[in-house]
Formats: structure tokens, sequence, C-alpha cells
């Protein structure tokens, strides 16, 4: 079942991707459950690459078909090399430095970015979470009454 419409996705997408323009920051790498549900509308482990352009593109580990029942986003099987080659010409990634363990930023520095600059990207996510979107609104009110 899909909670949110490819619309409503690609809002919070194109809100977040508005702050990582405003910090020069070319993508961000989202890992974290919370995260991974506000811009998919499902929780499967992976990672989320959003662009400064505004492109998402999830890149799942496990359960590849349940996320594509569920969320109305670019969708992909995890893989090194689809993430390497989707940040070839990228040189600042952001990754959240507020939730990332130490082994999870390690794993990222060896294995995907290497010869990146990686910056945090905690105030520019939590910044374009502030404002909210018709959809989150409507859901605030119902859980109200």
């Amino acid at each position: 079942m899909k909670l949110f419409t490819k619309k409503e996705l690609l809002k919070r997408s194109e809100m977040f991707s508005n702050q990582l323009s405003d910090h020069n920051i070319d993508a961000a790498m989202l890992t974290l459950n919370s995260d991974l549900f506000y811009f998919t509308g499902s929780v499967q482990k992976g990672v989320l690459l959003i662009k400064k352009d505004g492109n998402a593109i999830w890149f799942v580990r496990k359960n590849f078909e349940r996320a594509l029942s569920e969320s109305e986003i670019d969708i992909k099987p995890f893989d090194y090399d689809a993430i390497k080659a989707e940040i070839k010409d990228f040189n600042r990634i952001g990754i959240p430095f507020d939730t990332m363990t130490i082994n999870e930023l390690k794993w990222f520095e060896s294995k995907l970015m290497t010869k990146k600059e990686i910056v945090d990207v905690s105030l520019p996510l939590a910044l374009s979470k502030t404002v909210k979107t018709e959809t989150e609104i409507e859901f605030m009110k119902k859980a109200g009454k």
C-alpha cells in the first residue's frame, strides 16, 4: 500500500534539494529509517540518494518487492557500482552526522566516497522538514481529532 503519492514524495525531495543547493552540496545519502520513511513512504534497508536537482534514487538492499509496492520514487537494487556511477561527478556529498554511526561513516568513506568531500547535512535536512506540506498538515489534523 502506498501511503504517499509521487507528487508528495517529489515535493519533499524538492524542499531538501533546495537546502542542498543553498549549502553548495551536490547530493545527500540517507540511511536512517525515519528519513527513508519521510522521503520514500517505506522503510527498507538501503541508501537513499537525493541530488541537488531534486532527483531521488533509493538503492534497496532488502525487501525490494515491498519497496516497489510501497513507494512511488525511483527504486533500484542495491549496487555499489550503480551508486558510484550516480555520484561520480559530484564533489560534496552530504550525510547526516547527527544520526550516523562511526562504522557507517567509515563504510561510506571506504566503499562509496573515496576522493569526495563528505559534509554534514543534519541542518539542511532538518530545515527542509520544518515546512509542512499539505499532506503533512492533513495528517496532523487527523491525529489531532
